[in-house]
């Protein structure tokens, strides 16, 4: 199972190096965002992904309970609709690396270092 990024970012390329026997290989996977907001889920492991089902309908109705909520529970500093963020999903793993951005240039690029077991 690959890396899992948001549509935001690309992968640009894997490098890797075989190191002196009994020492640990390293791999770095290189990514380019297209700007924006985005995330990368580099994951080791298997990974078990579950997603909410019917998620229009959900948006939707925060939309229009959104001035509800605010008389409601308050509002802090001014929060608009466009910045909240919806979580409508999980991945479930034993080991990972997870990289966020928010408003990231275009062509901003990230790069993980992987470790893995001596040869």
């Amino acid at each position: 199972m690959g890396p899992r990024t948001s549509s935001s970012y690309s992968c640009i390329g894997v490098k890797g190096g075989t190191g002196i026997p009994g020492t640990p290989v390293s791999v770095k996977i290189g990514f380019k965002s297209s700007g924006g907001d985005g995330a990368i889920l580099l994951s080791r492991d298997p990974t078990e992904r579950t997603r909410l089902k019917h998620i229009g309908v959900l948006k939707a109705h925060m939309k229009a309970h959104y001035k509800w909520m605010i008389e409601t529970y308050g509002q802090i500093e001014a929060i608009g609709t466009d910045d909240l963020a919806l979580i409508y999903g999980q991945d479930r793993t034993s080991d990972w690396a997870v990289a966020v951005s928010r408003d990231a240039a275009r062509g901003a690029e990230v790069e993980f270092e992987v470790f893995g077991s001596g040869v």
